[in-house]
């Protein structure tokens, strides 16, 4: 990673919940969130910080409140304070997933 006068903090984790938590801490406190990728919801973790985050993906499960496609978000203006997009990322697509086709 190149440092520059841009980079403003830095943290090092093993988990990503790790990273989100000092993010939320340092940028964010007491912020709500619309994760736009919800998944699995792994990168929120079960503490507090997840009972502050509306999450969403092409299907409502894993914990997800609103089934919707990232690109039509279906939340009014200013219902949370910050959007996280963290798109899946896979190195091998397989045959059925978006990725793929």
């Amino acid at each position: 990673m190149e440092v520059t006068e841009r980079t403003e903090s830095l943290h090092l984790g093993k988990r990503s919940r790790d990273v989100v938590e000092n993010i939320e801490r340092i940028h964010f406190p007491g912020a709500s969130f619309a994760d736009v990728t919800w998944g699995k919801g792994a990168f929120w973790g079960y503490g507090p910080l997840r009972d502050r985050v509306v999450g969403l993906d092409r299907a409502a499960r894993y914990g997800c409140q609103i089934a919707a496609d990232c690109r039509a978000i279906p939340l009014r203006d200013g219902a949370v304070d910050v959007a996280v997009f963290d798109p899946p990322h896979q190195l091998a697509p397989s045959k059925t997933t978006t990725l793929r086709q």
